[in-house]
């Protein structure tokens, strides 16, 4: 398996409740599914506690969301790849085939339905402007 190491490592982070900032309280580590036969990419990121406030909270991975296994890049490609008329199989074939990401149908059926979601309230918000 081929592992892709990252860090987003920081000492120091402004307190998303109070802005104050706060030092490194320890590290974490993700690791995501990407593009690419057996690609992880494993992020560290920083943890941090907030003496003000009393909040825990960590830096961000930019590679994906809060939750998700795998990066944006594989979420992108699969909900454009159905968006272009695809089906799910013909699309979770073409992701196992072409990049080596084993993703379950239902999987890329929540994906093109939360990007749905995204772009109906951005026109949505872009309506109320």
């Amino acid at each position: 398996m081929k592992v892709l190491k990252r860090s987003k490592v920081k000492s120091l982070a402004a307190c998303p409740g109070c802005q104050q900032l706060c030092k490194r309280h320890s590290i974490g580590r993700r690791r995501l599914k990407d593009l690419g036969s057996d690609a992880v990419v494993e992020v560290r990121y920083s943890k941090h506690y907030c003496s003000n406030c009393g909040r825990y909270f960590s830096v961000g991975v930019p590679y994906a969301a809060r939750g998700r296994q795998y990066t944006d890049e594989v979420r992108w490609l699969a909900v454009n790849l159905y968006s272009q008329g695809f089906t799910l199989a013909k699309v979770r074939e073409l992701l196992i085939k072409r990049h080596g990401a084993l993703v379950a149908t239902s999987t890329i059926h929540t994906w093109w339905a939360e990007s749905r979601s995204e772009e109906i309230d951005k026109e949505a918000k872009g309506v109320r402007a």
